[in-house]
């Protein structure tokens, strides 16, 4: 109901505005707005109410920001601990990190990619990534760009002094 009352009071307005324009054409469809200012002050009230309930939530949850912040990082850092011990293993090798023990398991693509003995996704065994070629369909990278021309600790970004 709130959307049709608003959408035939604009309507109506908008074709006043039109009459005041182009009264020649438009005067014969003026007629008085049928939707009264004091049927819409319920509107603003209830906007208003609504406000103040999206804020009471924000305030509300935004004491909850820390120890969601918190919760987070650790369980970010357990899983990352996990990652690096798993990596660490090969396949079906067990290990412990975290407190608990685990099994190092392989998805079909990992499997694949162990029987070809590659390190990289698309069978590049050898070289440094500078020596790649790239992959059919793609654009070479202009020089300077890349994983290499950023990254903290490699040849392109140590000093030169």
């Amino acid at each position: 109901m709130d959307g049709v009352l608003l959408k035939v009071r604009t309507f109506s307005l908008d074709l006043q505005s039109g009459v005041v324009a182009e009264p020649e054409r438009w005067a014969e469809w003026s007629v008085p707005c049928p939707v009264r200012d004091a049927e819409l002050r319920w509107f603003n009230v209830r906007r208003r109410e609504i406000n103040a309930r999206m804020a009471e939530r924000t305030r509300v949850r935004q004491s909850l920001l820390p120890l969601m912040v918190d919760h987070i990082t650790m369980r970010w850092m357990r899983l990352r601990e996990i990652l690096t011990a798993a990596q660490a293993v090969e396949l079906g090798e067990r290990f412990t990190a975290s407190g608990a023990e685990w099994q190092r398991t392989a998805s079909e693509y990992e499997l694949k990619r162990a029987k070809r003995r590659s390190p990289f996704p698309s069978g590049r065994s050898t070289g440094t990534p500078e020596s790649w070629s790239p992959s059919p369909g793609t654009r070479p990278r202009p020089s300077g760009t890349g994983p290499s021309s950023k990254c903290p600790g490699t040849p392109a970004c140590e000093s030169k002094s």
